[in-house]
Order: structure tokens, then C-alpha cells, then sequence
């Protein structure tokens, strides 16, 4: 059985709408933040979701911060993609993380993104090897240029 969805914060459940409806658009976003689209798993429709890219050992990667959501169920069904930031769109194709390198992202997304360490049960300061379980929750995917 697939670990469960782990429901955004409260806060978050705020900021995300005004992310997707305002400060994207206007292109307020950091720049690693960026709008990841997926066809649905189910419908096959276009579901846009905001992204954090992070850069570990010359690659990008993404990490679901809130588990098993629909993005992770629709790339698993279809690694293809599209990434946008501001109005330069990138296909890419998604590469879901082993369980010897997942860790080492996990580890290096909590290190560089201070305001979603809440999500996770460890620190920055915690061994990689710490990271282990995360890695079942948070699934973290390889992004590739097409």
C-alpha cells in the first residue's frame, strides 16, 4: 500500500491559491519555484501544480512535499512533463529516485528550504542516512530535458 497523501499545512492551504492565482501569473515566484504540468492520471487533463526545483550533483530534482499527491500518481503513470518559469516552458521527462539516491535529495531539499521543513521528521543537520524513510513519503524525481 502506497504511503498516504500528507494533507499542506494551514498556512499553506492559504498560500498555495495565492500562488497558482496571483503571484505566478504576475511572475513574483523565486526562481527555483516553478509550475510543473502533468497530464491527469485518471482524466488525462493538464493539472498545473507549483514546484521547487533542487540542484544536487549537477541534476534537478523535484521532491513531493505532500506524498503520494495526484502529480506523483500522474508522473509514475506518465513520466512526461512540462516545467515552466515565467514564460519559458521546458518538456522534460521525470525519473523517480532509487532508494540509495532519494536521501541525498531529501537531505538537500530540507538544507536549502528552510519554510518545508516541517514536513519532514529531520533536520539539516541529521546524517543522510536519516533521510531513508522520507524517501517513502516524500518521493523525490529526477528531472531530464526531452
Amino acid at each position: 500500500m502506497a504511503p498516504p497523501f500528507v494533507r499542506p499545512k494551514t498556512l499553506d492551504r492559504f498560500v498555495n491559491p495565492l500562488l497558482d492565482n496571483i503571484l505566478v501569473p504576475l511572475g513574483l515566484i523565486p526562481k527555483r519555484l516553478q509550475m510543473l504540468t502533468v497530464k491527469g492520471w485518471r482524466s488525462g487533463v493538464a493539472r498545473t501544480r507549483p514546484v521547487i526545483v533542487v540542484e544536487r550533483a549537477g541534476s534537478r530534482w523535484l521532491v513531493a512535499l505532500n506524498g503520494q499527491s495526484d502529480w506523483v500518481r500522474s508522473v509514475r503513470a506518465d513520466p512526461r512533463a512540462q516545467l515552466r518559469q515565467g514564460r519559458r516552458i521546458e518538456a522534460v521527462r521525470l525519473i523517480e529516485a532509487s532508494p540509495e539516491e532519494g536521501p541525498a535529495v531529501i537531505k538537500a531539499y530540507v538544507t536549502e528550504w528552510k519554510w518545508n521543513r516541517r514536513y519532514f521528521d529531520h533536520g539539516p543537520d541529521d546524517p543522510q542516512e536519516a533521510f531513508a524513510a522520507d524517501i517513502a513519503v516524500h518521493p523525490a524525481f529526477q528531472v531530464e530535458t526531452i
